[in-house]
């Protein structure tokens, strides 16, 4: 141990030397493999709050949160997937989401600056197109949940004042109604996957997708060169501290 250490400490210009032509070569082969690029493409958003009141940061999160969620949802991602050719599963492999309070930020990987940029026009538009159907599932829930609550309302009065005429159902035909818009408004209600009536969202902005070659190969080339040439010191040393204690043994002998 103590002759490998003097040997790293005397020939430190050697390890230097094969760290530095390991990153250099890591690099050489980082420019002959395949390039990968990343699209990003946006999708603004916004909360009425006319329409919920003040809420929280956390709320705001939350409902934003329900529209990453449509966005790697499998009825977007097999729209997607039916116009790429790739399985839902492999296409989110390669896509990632961001979110801020005022937009989504879908980003995919593809070989070549075209590819990646249809990758992100389909997957906005398809995103862009399920959540404007989540909010309208959302609205008709609103509006379902709206009548059941008049309805119960006519139910509680018919049953304070029988004879009331502000209510023109009663009986079964009453329960039935209730029944009814119950369902309806289960039915939007799942329809909308949480997406909340109060979002609004931009036109999807196509020519602001924004595509850039990823650099984070190359670097992981270069460090695993440098990995490689650090090793192969290291071998190096051994192999010299082997031959000598061989020079050792035949000398004492």
């Amino acid at each position: 141990m103590e002759y490998l250490l003097n040997f790293f400490v005397k020939r430190w210009w050697l390890t230097a030397l094969l760290i530095a032509v390991g990153g250099i070569a890591g690099v050489f082969l980082s420019d002959l493999s395949a390039p990968v690029y990343l699209a990003s493409a946006a999708q603004s958003l916004s909360v009425d709050f006319s329409a919920t009141g003040a809420l929280s940061d956390l709320d705001v999160d939350r409902m934003i949160a329900a529209c990453e969620d449509v966005a790697v949802s499998a009825e977007v991602l097999n729209g997607v997937s039916a116009k790429t050719g790739l399985q839902p599963a492999a296409f989110r492999a390669i896509a990632s989401v961001q979110r801020t309070n005022d937009r989504m930020i879908l980003s995919v990987r593809g070989s070549s600056e075209v590819e990646a940029l249809v990758r992100a026009q389909l997957w906005l538009e398809s995103t862009s197109a399920v959540l404007a159907a989540k909010v309208r599932s959302a609205l008709q829930a609103d509006a379902a949940r709206s009548a059941l609550a008049g309805i119960v309302r006519c139910g509680l009065d018919l049953a304070a004042e029988p004879s009331s005429k502000r209510c023109d159902l009663s009986g079964a035909a009453l329960d039935r109604e209730i029944e009814r818009l119950s369902a309806e408004a289960a039915d939007y209600e799942r329809l909308s996957a949480g997406v909340s009536s109060a979002l609004r969202f931009g036109t999807p902005d196509f020519d602001g997708i924004r595509i850039r070659r990823l650099t984070g190969t190359r670097a992981v080339f270069a460090l695993c060169g440098a990995i490689l040439g650090a090793v192969a010191a290291a071998a190096v040393a051994w192999i010299a501290s082997l031959i000598r204690r061989e020079r050792e043994l035949r000398t004492g002998a």
